[in-house]
C-alpha cells in the first residue's frame, strides 16, 4: 500500500514509518525541510513541505491509498500567537491535508487524536465514538485536539472514508518517565520535580501504537474510532528506577496556583492546571475485538 504519513519525524511518526516500511508499505512523508528528510528510514520518500498550505503536497497525495495524520503541535500556557499557531496547525492543518487527501481520492484517511482531547474524565473510561467536548478539556492545546477531532468524526458521519484513533499517554519504556511537560515542575541532570503524580492515564508503548497504527490503516473499519489504549497507571507508578531522582509536587499546591494566577497570568495558571493532574482513561474494547490490540503489548 502507498501510504501518505504527515508527522514522520516526530515521536510518533519516526515509528511509524518504521514499522510501515518493515510491513513492506511504499512511505511518502511529508517534511517541513528536506533537511529533516535525513532522519527517515531508507527507501521513504520525502516531500517537503507546509501542512497547512495543501498546495505544497496536494500533488503528491495523488495515487496514494491511504493517509495517515500523524502531524500536530502542542504547547502549554500558550501566548495568543501561540493560540493561532495551535489552531492553524492542529486544527486547519487537520482539515486542509483531510480535503486534500478526499479531493485526490484517498481511500482510507488516519486521524490520530489525544486521549487530552476528552478532557479530565476523572477515572471514567471513555468508550469509543464519544464526542470530545473542548470545553472539559484542561488546556487549550487539548481543547483544539478536541476540536479536529470532532472535525474527523463530521467527516466521518458525511461519508468520508476516516478512521479515527485515539492512543493513551504515549510514552518510550526505555527512557525516564514520566517525560511530558505537563509533568515537570523543575528539571536537572540528576533531578525531576514533578507534579500530578495520581493522575490516571492509559500508557501506551510508542512503538506498539506504531504496530497497531499499521493494523488500522491495513483492516480497521472506515468510520470506526478507535482507542489504542495501554495499561491504566498512576503517573507515580510509571516512574520506575532508571533516571534521576523523581520528587512529587504537591498537588493541592498546583491547583492553588492554577487558581492564584487564572486572571493575572492566564498563561501560567494553564501549566499549574496542567501540572496538578488529570484523569485520561480509554476504553478500547472496538480496537480488541475489531484489531487484536491487546493494550499492553500491541497488536
Amino acid at each position: 500500500m502507498r501510504i501518505f504519513v504527515t508527522g514522520g519525524t516526530g515521536f510518533i511518526g519516526g515509528r511509524l514509518i518504521t514499522a510501515l516500511a518493515k510491513r513492506g508499505h511504499q512511505v511518502v512523508a511529508l517534511v517541513r525541510t528536506y533537511e529533516r528528510a535525513r532522519e527517515l528510514p531508507r527507501g521513504v520518500r520525502a516531500v517537503a513541505g507546509d501542512l497547512t498550505k495543501p498546495e505544497s503536497y496536494r500533488t503528491h497525495l495523488v495515487g496514494c491509498e491511504a493517509l495517515i495524520h500523524a502531524a500536530g503541535a502542542t504547547t502549554l500556557g500558550p501566548s495568543r500567537l501561540e493560540r493561532e499557531r495551535l489552531e492553524r496547525i492542529n486544527l486547519g492543518g487537520s482539515r486542509d491535508v483531510r480535503d486534500a487527501a478526499l479531493a485526490a481520492g484517498v481511500g482510507r484517511i488516519v486521524h490520530l487524536s489525544q486521549a487530552s482531547a476528552y478532557g479530565d474524565v476523572r477515572g471514567r473510561a471513555v468508550p469509543e465514538g464519544e464526542r470530545p467536548d473542548p470545553a472539559r478539556t484542561v488546556t487549550y492545546a487539548a481543547a483544539v485536539r478536541a476540536q479536529a477531532q470532532a472535525g474527523a468524526m463530521d467527516a466521518q458521519a458525511g461519508g468520508a472514508p476516516v478512521i479515527v484513533v485515539v492512543p493513551g499517554q504515549v510514552y518510550d519504556p526505555l527512557t525516564p518517565q514520566p517525560a511530558d511537560a505537563e509533568f515537570a515542575v523543575f528539571r536537572r541532570d540528576g533531578l525531576w520535580v514533578l507534579s500530578g503524580a495520581g493522575s490516571l492515564r492509559c500508557w501506551t508503548p510508542v512503538d506498539q501504537l506504531a504496530v497497531g497504527l499499521c493494523d488500522v490503516v491495513e483492516r480497521g473499519a472506515l468510520g470506526a474510532v478507535y482507542h489504542l489504549a495501554g495499561e491504566s497507571r498512576r503517573a507515580r507508578d510509571v516512574a520506575g528506577a532508571i533516571g534521576p531522582a523523581r520528587l512529587w509536587f504537591p498537588t493541592t499546591v498546583a491547583r492553588g496556583m492554577a487558581r492564584a494566577l487564572r486572571d493575572v497570568w492566564p498563561a501560567q495558571a494553564e501549566r499549574w492546571r496542567a501540572r496538578a493532574g488529570a484523569d485520561h482513561v480509554l476504553d478500547s474494547a472496538r480496537a480488541r475485538a475489531e484489531l487484536g490490540w491487546d493494550g499492553d503489548g500491541g497488536a
